[in-house]
């Protein structure tokens, strides 16, 4: 005689929601919306919650969105430990947000090329970013040994390669042998250092090149990964004393949270810390941060964002052309925030004019970046009433065989879609739906 076992009921879950103050189908709504913000169609019902509480274990992408949503209602990052959707420790199941962060970075990077991460890392915007306002460069800067010296120079060529290779290809195209790098030969020297001015210089090199992964992360979808590298960048260069370094992930972190819809007053802090932090870096990373701090300012206070955003471009004015992705601002990517600015503040004309800009100052390099501005050029023609040139600079976005794989191409190839359906019994608007949803 056979007999069936019930799921435990999920005791962790079920104390985590009544702290949320949420219904079951209150929960269910709240993770179908963070579905739409990270351009997931999944379907949850109070029933799907109810079964969790029962016992039965989420599948890995809604486990992500269900420890996102609980985080972010709560104030606080939530394992997938805490809410009862693992027998593991916790300390197996995520990496500690105070641990060492070339320890985390080894562990992800590892993880990211076996596809083994854990469900828990779908970690939250808010609670990132509310991590990462405390962020302060501490230690002052060290000379290194020659060995170690040597080994910055070739991290900060291949960094050049991956930057490079990230604006003109995309991030599809960079993820894995960037993530085959750091867990195979950056990491471990970094793990051996000896002495803490070799760590010193390693950690901020290794910092920028987590700085390039988790904006390819970013760009592939994996918000979470995401987040954890733009921490663990963070971390390094705030650990081994490098201002602009920590400056740049703090505003990329930022900048990625934002993206994400987060407008609140948590980004706002966090783009004025990294502003702040800038004030001891070049000029270019200044602009940088000032060009964001003046997007996300728009939102709340458009006095405040067109000063930081006239700041921003008088410090660019002044910044001279020093080469290197960590030290340089394109003026391209300046105008391209000062369209962002302008779109939030109602000024579509200036936008346009800004867009136009930044796609004039695209050159060949940066192939991937010049394709997703005249996207964005093409939006905001259409916005303004210019269906044919709209059409015209869609088309020439589609002729460039964008990747596909990217994720704002795929927000590109959706506007499309969506916003040329009223017009498709004009053939060339017509044409560029049906390109825009095959694979052509």
């Amino acid at each position: 005689m056979s007999s069936t076992v019930s799921p435990t009921p999920n005791t962790r879950l079920a104390r985590l929601l009544d702290e949320t103050g949420w219904s079951q189908q209150q929960l269910a709504a709240h993770i179908v919306r963070a579905a739409a913000r990270h351009d997931r169609a999944l379907t949850c019902r109070r029933s799907t919650v109810s079964r969790w509480l029962a016992g039965s274990r989420p599948r890995q992408q809604l486990a992500a969105l269900l420890l996102e949503v609980l985080a972010d209602r709560l104030g606080r990052p939530v394992t997938a430990h805490d809410a009862g959707l693992t027998r593991a420790p916790a300390e197996l199941v995520t990496p500690a947000p105070d641990g060492d962060p070339a320890r985390r970075l080894a562990r992800l990077a590892e993880a990211d090329l076996s596809h083994e991460y854990p469900v828990s890392l779908g970690a939250p915007v808010l609670a990132a970013v509310r991590l990462s306002r405390s962020i302060r460069p501490t230690a002052p800067p060290r000379t290194p040994r020659a060995g170690a010296a040597a080994d910055v120079g070739a991290i900060d060529e291949m960094a050049v390669l991956f930057a490079a290779a990230l604006h003109k290809l995309g991030p599809a195209h960079v993820r894995a042998p960037l993530t085959a790098y750091l867990a195979r030969v950056v990491t471990p020297r970094l793990r051996a250092q000896s002495t803490d001015a070799d760590r010193c210089a390693l950690g901020t090199a290794t910092a920028r090149l987590v700085l390039l992964l988790a904006t390819a992360c970013a760009g592939t979808g994996d918000d979470a990964l995401a987040l954890h590298h733009y921490r663990i960048a963070a971390e390094l260069a705030a650990e081994t004393g490098s201002p602009a370094t920590t400056a740049i992930a703090l505003r990329a972190m930022g900048g990625h949270a934002y993206d994400l819809g987060d407008h609140g007053g948590g980004v706002v802090d966090l783009a004025r810390h990294a502003a702040d932090l800038a004030r001891q870096a070049p000029a270019g990373v200044r602009a940088y941060t000032l060009a964001h701090l003046a997007v996300v300012q728009a939102h709340h206070d458009p006095n405040a964002a067109l000063a930081a955003l006239r700041q921003a471009e008088h410090v660019h004015e002044a910044a001279g052309s020093a080469p290197g992705p960590f030290v340089s601002y394109p003026l391209a990517a300046l105008h391209f925030q000062r369209a962002q600015t302008l779109t939030v503040l109602g000024d579509h004309t200036g936008a346009l004019d800004a867009l136009a800009a930044s796609l004039a100052g695209r050159g060949p390099a940066e192939r991937h970046l010049a394709l997703l501005t005249r996207a964005g050029l093409a939006e905001k023609h259409l916005r303004l009433g210019h269906l044919d040139e709209a059409v015209h600079h869609w088309g020439l976005f589609l002729d460039g065989a964008p990747d596909r794989q990217a994720r704002r191409v795929g927000w590109a190839l959706r506007s499309i879609r969506q916003n040329l359906r009223p017009y498709q019994s004009y053939g060339p608007a017509a044409a560029l739906i049906v390109r825009a949803a095959g694979p052509g």
